[in-house]
């Protein structure tokens, strides 16, 4: 979990820095596209009872742009369960991606 919020702190930092960076007015953009040249975040929790116990999922998602070609995209998924009567934890994955515009 600590981990999880190390992430958020550092995501939430690099927006903004980007965001004090001089942007020209864009026309809307649809965020789920993975060409759309905006930022985003998003946060999700998703908790399965398996009977035995629960079993929490923490993700966050989004996309960062670091100039007017370059867009980063990041992703990180966390767990934490007590299924086996104790409780465990562990970074399930991790992952950066550069996207760079030709235009």
């Amino acid at each position: 979990m600590f981990i999880l919020i190390k992430i958020i702190l550092l995501s939430s930092l690099s927006i903004f820095i980007v965001s004090a960076q001089a942007e020209e007015p864009q026309a809307a953009e649809n965020a789920s596209s993975p060409l759309a040249k905006v930022r985003n975040t998003d946060f999700k929790l998703r908790v399965i009872d398996t009977g035995n116990g629960d079993r929490n999922d923490y993700a966050i998602e989004g996309a960062v742009m670091l100039s007017p070609k370059l867009k980063l995209k990041y992703e990180a998924r966390y767990w934490e369960t007590d299924i086996t009567g104790r409780d465990t934890s562990g970074m399930e994955s991790a992952r950066l991606k550069g996207i760079y515009f030709l235009e």
